[in-house]
């Protein structure tokens, strides 16, 4: 039987989820076990990288193809996204952003594969710009002709950050900077911006809801916001007041889709991290607000309401709506094990009262991050047995 189109591409992105997920695990137990010859950084960067690369982005890509005209190099970006971060998984793993050395030769295999991962985005936004030239805009298609653009900008930052450190520049803003370029742009614009966009197209009805607006307005305003993600200690006073006022109107858009969304009648759940993320975003764009929230270690919750409440929990809503329950067997308890995650990392944070922390929260931190990725596991495995079976769509 003939799979349904991004079915094979929804299973691969759930190996990467819970690869990347169990790496993100091991980084939390090894506070405890040690870091067995790895360097935790390092740890940390095949862990983002890998959801980046193989979760997020080729499920996503998938899941607009089910609204777009068929396009050849999009469906060949989308797999080489999904293969290429699996590829780049290692090298980060091993070697961070550093070179190995093969042989006689010392090679940059990260950033090779990263630059690889790139070019398959600028195939992906080429097919996108082919594929819809002259169709009718709808709420989705302006969400995602703005995600796909971010996601082109975002990739300069990259592309500077390389030529910062090939120069040897050693100034704390710029390299800041152009790393924040193109993580912030990508988190928040291309995954934030294209997953409403999926939502939008699966409830289009919601596009009446009054938020028409708001899409122009976070799309103009996005671009600027990428110094927020920077120490406000390295930033002018004057930049990060601009990139503040920026922040404001991204939560203003953000809060007026997540509530034309709920009214439309989509999954609820994700749009709550949405809601949650896009208040905490105010407090990131008012300099005395986030320097506390700098101080309380506050990053990694920011980071976690994001890219595993709003993004992940929407991915698998989106997937149910998009192929049915068959592809997301124990979604719910996905749903709760992020749910229980997020929860636990105020735990480590100055929010958390001292009388009540200790070597149980980090106990607590780990043992709820094995909670999504076995989930995922299950989603996964379950999948693949039932492939057989899934009728055609």
């Amino acid at each position: 039987m003939t799979q349904r189109p991004g079915v094979a591409v929804w299973r691969g992105a759930l190996a990467a989820f819970v690869l990347a997920g169990a790496t993100g695990l091991g980084f939390r137990l090894a506070a405890f076990w040690g870091w067995g010859g790895l360097d935790p950084e390092n740890i940390r960067h095949a862990h983002s990288h890998l959801m980046f690369f193989s979760w997020a982005t080729p499920a996503l890509m998938a899941l607009m193809q089910r609204h777009l005209p068929p396009s050849r190099p999009m469906r060949w970006a989308t797999a080489a996204s999904l293969g290429l971060g699996f590829v780049a998984y290692g090298p980060f793993l091993r070697y961070g952003y550093g070179v190995a050395e093969v042989g006689t030769l010392r090679l940059p295999l990260s950033v090779i594969a990263s630059t690889a991962n790139i070019v398959a985005w600028y195939g992906f936004a080429y097919g996108y710009a082919r594929a819809t030239r002259g169709l009718v805009r709808t709420e989705a298609l302006r969400l995602w002709d703005a995600a796909v653009g971010i996601l082109v900008v975002a990739t300069l930052g990259a592309w500077a950050l390389g030529g910062l450190q090939a120069q040897g520049v050693a100034s704390p803003l710029a390299l800041a900077a152009a790393l924040h370029l193109f993580l912030n742009l990508f988190a928040e614009g291309w995954l934030v911006l294209a997953l409403l966009g999926v939502f939008y197209a699966q409830t289009p009805s919601a596009a009446s809801g009054g938020a028409s607006w708001a899409t122009a307005w976070v799309a103009w305003a996005l671009p600027f916001t990428f110094l927020l993600g920077v120490p406000v200690a390295l930033v002018p006073p004057w930049l990060r007041s601009v990139s503040g006022v920026a922040g404001l109107a991204v939560s203003a858009g953000l809060l007026a889709h997540t509530a034309a969304l709920w009214r439309g009648g989509s999954a609820r759940g994700p749009l709550v991290y949405l809601a949650c993320r896009s208040v905490m975003l105010v407090g990131v764009a008012l300099a005395p607000v986030a320097r506390w929230g700098e101080a309380a270690g506050l990053r990694i919750v920011f980071l976690h309401m994001l890219l595993l409440g709003w993004i992940s929990t929407g991915l698998v809503a989106a997937a149910r709506s998009a192929w049915g329950e068959a592809a997301v067997p124990g979604h719910r308890a996905f749903a709760l094990g992020v749910a229980l995650q997020v929860a636990s990392l105020f735990t480590i944070t100055g929010l958390w009262p001292d009388r009540w922390a200790g070597r149980w929260a980090w106990a607590a931190v780990a043992a709820t991050a094995a909670l999504p990725v076995g989930a995922a596991a299950w989603m996964a495995v379950r999948s693949i047995a039932a492939k057989a079976s899934e009728p055609e769509g």
